[in-house]
């Protein structure tokens, strides 16, 4: 680039790019795209304006899905597009020219384009009354990542120096774009990092050093009945007062305790029981969350002296802004700052009660098997003694007459009448421990 290029360059990206239309890189404004696309408008105002251009716009190539879409425009003067990236059909001489990746031609020109070349290969030029139009591909670490396109409504030839200014350009621009690819893939891995985060049915608490929460995903928020972004910055004491109770937040969110790894069981007021586990933060030194501000302190201690849910909406609100707000950067925020985790373990809970009531009474049969059958031995001793013994009381009339006068019989039939029934028992047992 010139000298004068370069001026005009500075003059360009110091006003801004109001004239510039740079579509974010899906619908959802995350502000990485955000960034990404206000970058790229910025890029084609200042390519527009040094060349002294009608128009300039940046696209980049799908060669998988043969597309071309058109990521931030300048001069453009009839195009409603609802600050949405145009995708068009990869198509014609020229596009497959542009998006060719063996091809070592840098600046395509293409002339006449309003009235020759067909309005299907470049619509959104063609629309405009663009007539000549540069090409230039955008390289990054050896890929060809899109074009930069430079038009004018009257015939213009472009000389050397422009030429040179564009391959200058086309560098800035070919940073541009590879910066908002990678900050793209950035707010795509958020995305899913977050959505990955709330569908944990586990609730997951983040707190920082003073004991606030940080974040939480969206199982821990509709526990308490509230939205994730609404318990950034709530005192640990008064989250957990809301999800277990007033007693185990007074217990276990006591000041003093120690925030090392540790896992608990806990009723809660509602009779449901939950596992807890705490576990420190441990990660990179920078980059992390940080609440950290006198204002934000001082919200909080006038949070702490009112009950949950006795603030005014304001102040609710007032504190969640000033959690939000003062989150950044700070390389010694990982100190002391803990992630909290539950799961209801009430049904599993009662499973277990009922797999040990069934243990037991398993024991208690086998238990009851094995004096059964060592009860049984004796009593069928027993039993067949008193009746040989009665058989021969009874066998002659003497020892009959003397038997009957003393009671002997009597005596012996009672004996085996009871051994009977402590058989009878027995084969209870029996049958209880069979069953089990």
């Amino acid at each position: 680039m010139t000298e004068s290029s370069d001026r005009r360059a500075a003059e360009v990206l110091g006003g801004g790019a109001e004239r510039a239309s740079a579509f974010e890189f899906g619908g959802d404004g995350a502000r990485p795209r955000a960034e990404g696309a206000a970058t790229l408008g910025t890029v084609v105002e200042t390519v527009r304006r040094i060349l002294r251009a009608d128009t300039a716009s940046i696209a980049s190539f799908s060669v998988e899905d043969r597309t071309i879409t058109w990521l931030a425009t300048s001069g453009f003067q009839s195009m409603q597009t609802g600050g949405r990236p145009v995708v068009n059909p990869l198509r014609g001489e020229f596009a497959e020219r542009a998006a060719a990746v063996q091809d070592d031609e840098t600046i395509i020109e293409v002339r006449g384009l309003a009235g020759d070349l067909p309005m299907s290969e470049f619509p959104l030029h063609s629309a405009e009354g663009v007539r000549d139009l540069a090409l230039v591909r955008l390289r990054a670490r050896g890929e060809t990542l899109g074009v930069l396109a430079v038009g004018h409504r009257e015939h213009h030839r472009f000389t050397a120096e422009e030429r040179q200014q564009l391959e200058g350009l086309a560098e800035m621009a070919a940073l541009a774009l590879d910066n908002a690819r990678l900050l793209d893939t950035l707010g795509a891995a958020k995305r899913v990092w977050e959505q990955t985060f709330d569908s944990i049915p586990d609730g997951i608490i983040v707190h920082d050093d003073r004991m606030r929460v940080v974040r939480c995903n969206m199982a821990a928020a509709e526990t308490v009945g509230l939205h994730p972004s609404d318990m950034a910055g709530m005192s640990c004491a008064e989250a957990f007062a809301r999800l277990f109770g007033e007693r185990a937040a007074a217990y276990h969110m006591r000041p003093g305790t120690a925030r090392t790894t540790s896992s608990f069981e806990l009723q809660a007021e509602d009779g449901r029981r939950y596992l807890v586990a705490v576990a420190p933060v441990t990660g990179p030194e920078s980059g992390v969350w940080s609440l950290g501000s006198e204002a934000e302190g001082e919200g909080h201690a006038r949070s702490e002296a009112k009950p949950a849910g006795a603030g005014s909406p304001a102040e609710d609100s007032e504190r969640r802004a000033s959690a939000r707000g003062h989150q950044q950067a700070d390389s010694g925020s990982l100190t002391n700052w803990s992630v909290i985790t539950w799961s209801d373990i009430t049904t599993l809970a009662e499973v277990q009660e009922q797999l040990a009531r069934s243990r037991r009474l398993a024991t208690i049969g086998q238990l009851a098997a094995g004096v059964a059958h060592e009860i049984n031995n004796p009593l069928a001793a027993i039993t067949t003694c008193a009746e040989a013994t009665l058989r021969d009381l009874r066998s002659e009339a003497e020892t009959a007459r003397k038997a009957q006068e003393r009671g002997w019989a009597e005596y012996l039939e009672e004996i085996v009448r009871q051994a009977l029934r402590c058989k009878q028992i027995t084969r209870g047992l029996l049958d209880l421990s069979r069953q089990r």
